[in-house]
């Protein structure tokens, strides 16, 4: 055979196949961190900035474990960083946006840390007044702060690492599609003209659906409108927005569905359900804020809402081969441990960071 050949023309194994998990819901780490900064520096969502603060840093620090998987050597992953390629050289030429994301995860994540200790500097010193065995503990996270003008003294410094967080985050919740759309050899990708969109839409709906679930199993049925509400009115724009985007996608692809673009038709089925399952969301959104308890509901149908979309997108849109013929679906060995392992990572160092952290606080300055 002479010439490219292009990764599903061999009919390999599915790519990315773990990066479905990863960017479907861990990606919303970065938009858990823009939700936590605006709520910060706005004070409209001040009660839900701990725990939104503690999922977002929690979800982002495992991010990269989806694409590590996928890697055939990831014993050389550091090489990202240490031999980043951001200056094109004669023997190098060209920009490595891959690793330019990669750079901003580890600022983003550095500085959404010590956004963390700086919110909790207080809270931190109050429990270290009651606490027992772990009082030093919570002594060295209060940061010297002893009282609450201290504490006001630190809000200068925090709206500062707000608006950077705020602004990487931003970078990283449209990072994912371009991935994408830069695929050219993959018609499906190539002709998805709306898929940066849609993808940033959706990460705000997977965003706000593990805030609203998160908050619901803090507090059940005694949630306060203050936190529940403004959240279930963002979740309530991004579904509606997910639904029509994709019926506009559809209208867009028009009658070449049945000409040049006749290998997409494998995508309508589950575009369809995702279009039902977000209008579902709005719905139960908007049912939401006159019966709070219908809030779990809505998460759960949006986080599979999401889950399906990404699947998709990723894994049936690599069926569709260069020349519109639909490829059989193969899957590694042990892919749903490969793909749930980034998501149980986050899993555990929210558990860990809501054990240290309060994911309520009462006293915030």
């Amino acid at each position: 055979m002479a010439g490219y050949l292009y990764p599903n023309e061999l009919i390999e194994y599915i790519l990315w196949q773990p990066v479905m998990f990863s960017y479907s819901f861990l990606i919303s780490g970065a938009d858990l961190f823009i939700l936590a900064m605006i709520g910060y520096i706005t004070k409209k969502l001040l009660k839900a900035v701990p725990f939104l603060t503690i999922t977002a840093v929690s979800f982002f620090a495992v991010l990269l474990l989806g694409p590590l998987a996928d890697l055939h050597q990831p014993q050389r992953a550091y090489l990202i960083y240490s031999n980043p390629r951001l200056i094109s050289t004669p023997s190098n030429p060209g920009f490595s946006f891959i690793s330019l994301h990669a750079i901003i995860w580890l600022v983003t994540i550095i500085l959404g840390i010590i956004f963390l200790l700086l919110f909790y500097a207080y809270p931190m010193r109050l429990r270290a007044e009651s606490a027992g065995r772990l009082r030093p503990l919570y002594r060295a996270f209060s940061l010297g702060v002893k009282t609450k003008e201290d504490y006001e003294k630190l809000r200068a410094p925090t709206i500062a690492v707000s608006c950077v967080v705020l602004a990487l985050s931003t970078f990283w919740g449209v990072y994912p599609a371009t991935l994408f759309v830069s695929q050219t050899w993959l018609i499906a990708w190539r002709e998805w003209s709306l898929l940066p969109i849609i993808f940033y839409a959706d990460t705000f709906v997977a965003s706000t659906a593990v805030g609203i679930f998160v908050y619901y199993l803090m507090k059940g049925r005694k949630m306060e409108p203050e936190v529940i509400d403004p959240l279930l009115k963002i979740h309530t724009a991004g579904s509606i927005s997910v639904a029509g985007l994709l019926g506009l996608q559809i209208l867009l692809w028009n009658n070449r569905l049945e000409t040049s673009l006749q290998g997409l038709s494998i995508l309508l089925p589950l575009i369809y359900v995702v279009m039902i399952l977000m209008a579902l969301s709005f719905l139960l959104s908007l049912a939401s804020l006159k019966m709070r308890v219908l809030s779990l509901l809505v998460s759960i149908v949006a986080l599979v809402g999401v889950a399906t979309n990404k699947w998709n997108v990723i894994v049936n849109g690599q069926l569709i081969n260069r020349s519109g013929e639909v490829l059989s679906l193969q899957l590694p060995a042990g892919w749903q441990l490969l793909a749930a392992s980034p998501l149980l990572a986050a899993i555990a160092i929210f558990v860990l960071l809501s054990f240290i952290f309060p994911l309520e606080v009462k006293e915030v300055g």
